[in-house]
């Protein structure tokens, strides 16, 4: 699996089943950034030749702040368009944000610059690489002026249209970690539980986030489980957003004796698991060996996730000449 770094937080929460007691806090996962607006004017149809401005509204809807790339004219907003027929007026390169009215920034400062190797740059020397940070509730609006396609460009004297999608997204770093405690004992141990009815009070887990991605540990076996062979759990990561999650690295393991176990390579991971559509999950299975203990004891596990949330908006814009 490719390994790559991202930023964020997350949230393990561990359901345990045929228990009696639990201490697990929880939380709703929701995006942090959304684009709460694409819309054009003049809105869905214009003339050939005509103007037609784009505008794109970002804005923090969580409680941290987020960082994603803007790019030269605000190429990875709006990502993709005819731009063979649609035309970025006055693009003169002479600043990617300002000085020409092709491409503008109408709220919201550009606040970290950096150049194509990462490095930090100072504002005089503004080049296409720049990122925009958005604080909690802070909002921001891009917007585009475009020439409508020519009439012979599509026909339009012959009575023809064209439709163009125009496509915008925002994709930001996020990062999830957890702590989790599984419970294991001795059979003699389990078995005198059973017999005298003790409830067992479960440790709770650490859990922190603040983006879209819900996980769940689930032993596929009711605690505590038997100390001896080989015990499965499921990690299970659930997309309460609309957006794409992109998990680029993922490492779960074991603390013993203050060190960390990684179990990854214990875990059935494919490429398809770690791609999850909006409002879907994934789940993946982990078989490793129980540790070697004869009393009922807490095991500490933990899971950290990189991952790229991606969202997008799509706009139709017709192109068709007036008749009168």
């Amino acid at each position: 699996m490719q390994k790559k770094t991202l930023i964020l937080s997350l949230l393990l929460v561990l359901f345990i089943a045929g228990c009696t007691g639990s201490n697990s806090s929880q939380s709703n996962g929701k995006e942090i950034l959304k684009i709460i607006e694409f819309d054009s004017f003049p809105k869905e149809t214009v003339r050939p030749g005509e103007t037609l401005i784009l505008r794109t509204t970002i804005k923090n809807v969580a409680d941290v702040s987020a960082t994603f790339d803007i790019g030269k004219n605000g190429k990875n907003i709006l990502f993709d368009y005819c731009s063979s027929l649609y035309i970025l007026e006055n693009n003169t390169e002479v600043s990617p944000f300002d000085d020409y009215s092709g491409f503008e920034i109408l709220t919201g400062n550009v606040r970290v610059y950096y150049d194509s190797e990462g490095n930090h740059i100072a504002d005089e020397e503004l080049t296409e690489y720049s990122k925009m940070t958005l604080d909690p509730n802070d909002e921001s609006i891009f917007q585009w002026t475009f020439k409508a396609p020519k009439k012979e460009d599509i026909g339009a004297d012959m009575g023809l249209s064209h439709t163009c999608t125009f496509k915008t997204q925002i994709d930001y770093l996020s990062e999830a970690k957890t702590t989790s405690y599984v419970y294991f004992a001795g059979k003699n141990e389990i078995m005198q539980r059973t017999y005298t009815g003790n409830e067992l009070k479960l440790k709770g887990d650490s859990i922190t986030t603040s983006g879209p991605v819900i996980a769940n540990i689930i032993p596929s076996m009711d605690q505590p489980i038997p100390a001896s062979g080989t015990w499965t759990f499921y990690l299970q990561l659930q997309n309460r957003g609309d957006g794409i999650v992109d998990v680029t690295d993922l490492s779960i393991g074991e603390f013993k004796d203050g060190n960390f176990i990684d179990l990854s390579d214990k875990c059935s991971i494919t490429t398809e698991e770690l791609k999850i559509y909006g409002q879907k999950s994934s789940r993946i299975a982990c078989t490793t060996d129980t540790p070697d203990v004869t009393m009922l004891t807490p095991k500490r596990y933990e899971t950290h996730i990189t991952y790229t949330y991606k969202t997008r908006k799509d706009l139709k814009i017709k192109t068709e000449a007036v008749k009168y």
